[in-house]
């Protein structure tokens, strides 16, 4: 999950530069994961993608949705991430 996780993050990050903004214009992510898990493993999980998060989101971060689902577009595909960002001409 974290190299899934980082991946995610840099390809929106070099899509937030490619329009000229960075994760301080991002005000929604929602956040999609797979695992099959339950308790204590399921907190694990989650701290293991948060650490990841958190070396790109700025404090306070955007506001976020994460919803467990049972899978994604393709097999072995844990962690799919939409993010909104709002950049407004001339600032």
């Amino acid at each position: 999950i974290e190299v899934q996780t980082r991946n995610v993050f840099e390809h929106i990050t070099k899509t937030l530069a490619a329009a000229g903004a960075t994760w301080e214009h991002v005000v929604k992510l929602n956040t999609y994961y797979c695992f099959d898990g339950d308790g204590d493993e399921v907190k694990e999980n989650w701290t293991k993608m948060t650490k990841i998060r958190m070396q790109y989101l700025p404090n306070p971060g955007p506001c976020g949705t994460a919803v467990r689902v049972s899978g994604l577009m393709y097999d072995g595909f844990l962690i799919e991430v939409e993010a909104v960002a709002i950049i407004t001409e001339g600032k």
